[in-house]
């Protein structure tokens, strides 16, 4: 609310995402909105007359009239480095009316191998702004997502030759996703889906181009299929599979075919190993919690696994174990049976003593073929 009471200061989010979005103000009495700024997002008014936004993890401020509900003149950089979400919008900062600042600087992270006694090995070379870690599945090489000045990239290290290999600018932000056998992988972001052959690693290619925010997540165990999450402007996040359709060393795409759609949001969306389940991320009961349910859906029921929240779910190999993350960025186990075709969870414990770096509601681990994992740990 401005001052005055009369105003409410707000952020419209929308395609092709936050960096893109609306500074405006919507009037009480009528609804009536008016655009202050564009490109940025988390907008804030400072008395003395200054707006300020965040784009691409910096700070800025740009002169406000309030009287005229306007802002003009050069945004000027005031901090940079800010914790934000680059999907969601929201930074992690306030600011009093007086101008005092508390921000969390973005913090750099370093991937490594971690086991159930807590034992932490470090896998790349340097730490990093990194996110979204995936293994391939031979346990060889690691996908991971890197934001350098604002900017979202991939990187894949062959742990074998201890080589890295970034993918070409226009291969999608998020989320590097291996096909069963390796030899691709697919990237999203807010331009859709886009794969690229992992022999070569030099050409990307669009898989399910579009203006809607697209992450891929998990491939069926055959390949047939690949599921992600997609941002809706009436239902935020939902879950959907593709068919997939491989001929002459290249990928195409079918028709998207929903998975679950709520009013909640819906992420992760993980086929198990045997692709008979799906597990997911939802928000449907206020927080994050991890749920199962059959695959294809059968119409039986959805079961909550995770009894204090979780996110991202991942299939621990052998079956039976489920892992994800808490709300405190634990790794979390469920043990689970099936039971007349039912999924059955059983009880829940501590996976490792070792704690994951807070990546916000971005993904931090992946599960390697030997049953560690791969995780996103603080610099020691």
């Amino acid at each position: 609310m401005l001052p005055g009471g009369t105003h409410v200061l707000f952020t419209a989010v929308g395609t092709p995402g936050p960096n893109a979005a609306t500074i405006e103000v919507v009037s009480v009495a009528d609804g009536s909105r008016t655009v202050l700024h564009r490109g940025g997002t988390f907008g804030r008014y400072l008395e003395g007359g200054y707006l300020t936004f965040v784009n691409q993890g910096t700070l800025f401020a740009v002169p406000m009239d309030l009287a005229r509900l306007a802002a003009g003149g050069t945004p000027v950089a005031v901090l940079n480095e800010v914790a934000y979400s680059s999907t969601f919008g929201f930074a992690h900062l306030d600011i009093s009316r007086t101008g005092t600042l508390v921000y969390r600087r973005r913090g750099l992270v370093v991937a490594s191998v971690i086991d159930t006694a807590g034992g932490i090995e470090p896998l790349l070379p340097e730490p990093g702004d990194y996110t979204f870690p995936r293994v391939s599945p031979d346990g060889r090489r690691l996908a991971i997502t890197v934001t350098e000045s604002g900017r979202h990239g991939t990187l894949i290290y062959d742990d074998t030759t201890s080589t890295l290999v970034r993918l070409p600018a226009d291969s999608g932000n998020y989320s590097p996703t291996w096909s069963p056998d390796g030899a691709f992988l697919v990237t999203g972001g807010s331009t859709g889906l886009h794969w690229t052959a992992t022999a070569t690693l030099d050409t990307v290619m669009p898989l399910l181009p579009g203006e809607q925010v697209r992450i891929p997540w998990s491939f069926t165990p055959d390949g047939s299929r690949l599921a992600y999450h997609e941002l809706s402007p009436s239902t935020g996040f939902d879950l959907w599979a593709v068919p997939i359709h491989i001929s002459d060393g290249t990928l195409s795409a079918g028709t998207p075919e929903p998975l679950v759609r709520t009013r909640a949001f819906e992420t992760y969306p993980s086929f198990s190993h045997d692709g008979r389940w799906l597990a997911y991320t939802s928000g449907e009961q206020g927080r994050w919690d991890i749920y199962v349910r059959a695959y294809p859906d059968d119409g039986g029921p959805v079961v909550r696994v995770s009894n204090g929240g979780g996110r991202i779910p991942r299939w621990l190999p052998g079956g039976g174990q489920l892992l994800y993350r808490s709300d405190d960025h634990r790794l979390m186990v469920a043990r689970y049976t099936v039971e007349r075709g039912a999924f059955v969870v059983g009880d829940t414990a501590l996976w490792t003593p070792a704690q994951l770096a807070d990546t916000g509601v971005l993904s931090n681990f992946d599960v390697r073929p030997d049953g560690r994992v791969v995780g996103l740990v603080p610099p020691s």
